[in-house]
């Protein structure tokens, strides 16, 4: 390894049903290897088809006939001088019984699930344990006729492997049960000696466990794992990496996502919570590393500093990153070139893996180009010419930034005195205990003034202005219009407060004290009364509760729509913590309400049940999603050589939505000659374009 970074095997769902390697997973992979990684581990492919399988769609290991794939991939890894390891892994009691008609495994008889969305699983039994070992055994002896390095078994989290390590899952009595710490760990020694057996003595096998549980009688203790570990070494194993794992919560894969929206009740005091998350399981990765004498992996939100200084202080030898790197796949380059300034920030917003949950491909709030070619993507333009960007937001900046990689003239506006449009209101809403929003601006901030982008705030912009800087291209990125629910009284009742006044009010703290002071200040004052109704309950909504709650309001959120569209927006990692958080402080859910009308008297809605009622409070709040706003096409029709809409101007989202779709304003539609013809951009636009 040329350094001791290695991208962690996490899932992308660059595949489809086809079972083979696609170009997509081949780009990604290219592009994390280019980037310098030390060792890039890729994801588990089907080592038994289906039943191994966590989600309906990915890559297939258990047959001859996609060794042709997994060579290619393999290939493009090494073309990079990175060496390439695959994870193997069996899902178990992860597999659910409607992707396939058959019944998940486990360890033994689970009539209560991990999650609720998880199947029953029945008790495995040791003629099918003897197959698995054989099909592992066959998946790495693949692996290494395509040109794999060698092979990471995953044991951790509650996958098949794992459940037979914990006591918390096993059951049985056999020499597979939990009478002793080697019945348990017999299934996962037997493939690894399996694996050495056919690959040879010196083919690397390293292996993934807990390295301490919680949530459930019987979870694996830190002493276990020490032991498990040196049973590992013994085998053949080459390194361990270890993790955290909480019975019935997936959030201990990232590890900020436990403390939100508070801390959870229980964290072992093994771990350390002291930077709100990143490197929490250092301690336990340093406990197992005294165990052993083989390298041990670290995990957990690490970034190039932190890690750094667990490698000098000798709590592990080697350290993993997937989403620092999804978000800059050329970290471990910059880090090398003592470019640390230009690393496009991770914030922990967890979009990526939450869309690789619901088997959607990648994405990533601050990367647009997963799984591209990037020799197209950032391919000069065949023709140099002003772009004029309007707007300061995250599709704005993208789009200026990606205008000057392109190596156009560029010219960004916005009548805001700073960078960031509502990405600034939503870091003082967040705060920064999770989500850094503010280290976006930040990078952004650096990359346009690295580029040369010409930036002019603080002055409204008229058609007449973008005529006058003679544009042969206007990007409008100005952001959508808070939307108004039609109740009777909503713009007469004193007592409520419209999305667009909140707006303005957090506009002038902003402009006065910034993002994190802003935040703080408002746990002294806020423009709102003690009791509070919230009407909308997307993602701005939940979010603006969680905000209120924790600054003593009593809290009534009313969502017009359904539960499955409550929260619309947040990543289900969040619902899942945020929503009993919500109901244990004492905030009233009202779905599919009726609104009828306000007065200073109350709001008076009828709920799906066709009950009437008259919620009161001092204060009423709008919080619905953005409208994409239809009137900027015809005010600057004419003002340039084409005109384009990106972000929520054009089709309001989120963040990820927005600066994806300003990385792909040039990706889509190649720059045009004024007066030819235009389409539409994609998701980045809906084809009312002018020119």
């Amino acid at each position: 390894m040329r350094n001791r970074i290695f991208k962690t095997a996490a899932e992308s769902c660059f595949t489809d049903a086809s079972g083979e390697v696609t170009q997509e997973l081949l780009n990604f992979y290219e592009t994390i290897a280019s980037g310098g990684a030390g060792l890039v581990i890729v994801e588990s492919p089907t080592v038994d088809y289906p039943l191994s399988m966590a989600n309906t769609h990915g890559y297939r290991i258990d047959d001859d006939r996609f060794l042709g794939g997994l060579s290619r991939l393999a290939g493009v890894i090494h073309k990079h001088d990175c060496p390439a390891f695959i994870q193997l892994h069996h899902a178990g009691p992860w597999h659910r019984a409607e992707m396939s008609g058959m019944q998940p495994v486990s360890v033994s008889d689970t009539p209560e699930p991990e999650l609720p969305h998880f199947s029953t699983a029945r008790e495995i039994s040791i003629a099918e344990i003897q197959q698995q070992v054989v099909k592992f055994a066959d998946a790495a002896e693949r692996a290494a006729k395509a040109g794999f390095d060698g092979v990471e078994i995953n044991a951790a989290a509650s996958h098949l492997l794992a459940v037979f390590l914990s006591k918390a899952w096993n059951r049985r009595r056999d020499r597979y049960g939990v009478d002793s710490l080697e019945n348990r760990s017999r299934f996962l020694l037997e493939i690894i000696r399996a694996i050495k057996q056919r690959n040879g003595g010196d083919y690397p096998v390293t292996v993934i466990i807990n390295g301490l549980e919680m949530g459930r009688e019987g979870a694996l203790t830190l002493e276990e794992s020490s032991g498990i570990a040196q049973l590992l070494e013994v085998a053949g194993t080459d390194a361990i990496q270890v993790r955290f794992h909480v019975h019935g919560n997936l959030a201990a894969l990232w590890p900020e996502q436990l403390l939100y929206p508070e801390p959870m009740e229980g964290l072992p005091a093994e771990m350390d919570w002291s930077r709100g998350g990143a490197g929490a399981y250092l301690p336990i990765a340093a406990a197992i590393r005294n165990a052993v004498d083989i390298p041990v992996m670290g995990v957990g939100r690490l970034d190039p500093e932190l890690g750094e200084r667990a490698l000098r202080d000798g709590q592990i030898d080697l350290v993993g990153m997937t989403r620092r790197l999804v978000a800059d796949p050329q970290l471990p380059n910059k880090v090398m070139a003592e470019r640390e300034a230009d690393i496009a920030p991770c914030t922990a917003c967890l979009c990526c893996l939450d869309d690789a949950a619901i088997n959607r491909p990648l994405r990533c709030r601050i990367n647009g180009h997963l799984g591209a070619r990037l020799e197209e993507v950032y391919a000069p333009a065949q023709r140099r010419e002003h772009v004029v960007v309007v707007g300061t937001g995250p599709s704005g900046m993208e789009a200026a930034r990606m205008a000057g990689i392109k190596g156009h003239r560029v010219t960004l506006l916005s009548r805001d005195r700073k960078l960031g449009g509502l990405m600034r209101m939503a870091a003082m809403v967040k705060g920064q205990e999770i989500e850094q929003l503010e280290e976006i601006v930040a990078y952004y901030e650096r990359q346009l003034s690295s580029l040369g982008v010409e930036i002019k705030l603080g002055r409204a912009v008229t058609p007449q202005r973008i005529v006058e800087l003679n544009a042969d291209q206007l990007i409008l990125a100005t952001g959508g219009v808070p939307a108004v629910p039609e109740i009777p009284g909503l713009e007469s009742c004193r007592r409520v407060i419209q999305a667009p006044k909140l707006m303005d009010i957090a506009r002038f703290a902003l402009g006065l004290f910034g993002p994190e002071t802003a935040h703080r200040l408002s746990k002294i004052w806020m423009p709102v009364g003690r009791r509070v109704v919230i009407i909308g309950g997307a993602i701005h909504g939940c979010e603006l509760a969680e905000f209120l709650v924790k600054r003593g309001r009593r809290v009534t959120l009313v969502h017009l729509g359904d539960a499955e569209s409550l929260g619309d927006g947040m990543t289900g990692v969040m619902k899942f913590a945020l929503f009993p958080w919500l109901a244990k402080r004492g905030v009233e859910f009202i779905l599919g309400a009726r609104c009828q009308r306000v007065s200073d008297r109350g709001l008076e809605l009828t709920t799906v049940a066709g009950e009437s009622r008259l919620l009161e409070a001092d204060s009423f709040v709008t919080a619905l999603p953005l409208e994409p706003d239809t009137t900027l096409l015809g005010r600057f029709q004419g003002v340039a050589g084409r005109v384009t809409r990106v972000g929520d101007c054009a089709e309001p989202g989120l963040i990820l939505n927005a600066i994806n779709a300003g990385a792909k304003v040039f990706e889509s539609t190649p720059m045009r000659r004024p007066g030819e013809a235009s389409g539409a951009l994609g998701t980045a636009d809906t084809g009312h374009s002018v020119g």
